[in-house]
């Protein structure tokens, strides 16, 4: 498999002579950026059948303390991202009617972080992109062998969390891998299956999407019980 990876920073050091692996400098903030960068990879290596978007940024704080610069920076690279890539490779899986794309979202989709609310919105707003992609490509390209697929990992251990990673750890909570959520994300690419992947699997489906159909005063309980942790740490 030919990988493209469209980054703002450069390759790790121990992909930098793979040769399956092109990197393209691209800001995907900007439609213009992510254009460019496609019509290079099209040239270079062809039209994608998979595409994983991928991109994020986090950064903990208050409502009250989000700056506009910082606003605009976490909607564009973890929600508007998502439609500049899909405008550039859907049309091509469409005409195939062959493709994946692979959403990244968060348990966030579902449970709101008290000192994240950009980030938690761009994850709601990515589980909502998945739903309808979904059904825009089923019902108005009429493409049902593209699948889609939307991942909602507990907490990874990145540079995203580092603030934050050791208090989760000594708090009992098991951090993820990077390499954890990308066997996952291969083996549902593998196994050639769309919809909702909650990682690691040990938690049920049901009880983390569930969350959202129970009645308002418990969803209540549940976010204070949260908050309260994220004001101690």
């Amino acid at each position: 498999m030919r990988v493209a990876v469209l980054d703002v920073q450069g390759l790790p050091k121990d992909l930098e002579d793979n040769v399956l692996v092109h990197f393209y400098q691209c800001d995907v903030t900007s439609s213009e950026s992510v254009g460019a960068a496609a019509d290079s990879v099209r040239k270079d290596i062809g039209h994608p059948s998979i595409l994983i978007n991928n991109a994020g940024v986090a950064q903990p704080h208050s409502i009250m303390k989000t700056d506009e610069k910082f606003l605009r920076k976490i909607i564009g690279v973890n929600l508007m991202s998502m439609w500049f890539t899909t405008q550039q490779f859907l049309p091509n899986m469409i005409e195939h009617n062959k493709g994946h794309i692979i959403t990244m979202a968060s348990r966030a989709s579902f449970l709101a972080l008290s000192t994240a609310a950009d980030y938690s919105a761009t994850k709601a707003g990515a589980l909502s992109f998945h739903e309808s992609l979904t059904a825009e490509i089923k019902h108005q390209h009429k493409a049902p062998g593209i699948l889609t697929t939307v991942v909602h990992p507990n907490f990874v251990k990145t540079p995203l969390i580092a603030h934050i990673s050791g208090k989760l750890e000594k708090s009992g909570m098991q951090l993820l891998t990077s390499e954890q959520v990308a066997d996952d994300v291969v083996d549902r690419i593998e196994s050639k299956r769309g919809g909702q992947l909650i990682i690691p699997g040990s938690i049920p489906f049901s009880l983390l999407s569930g969350i959202r159909g129970w009645p308002t005063w418990l969803q209540e309980v549940l976010r204070d019980g949260v908050a309260r942790g994220s004001v101690k740490a």
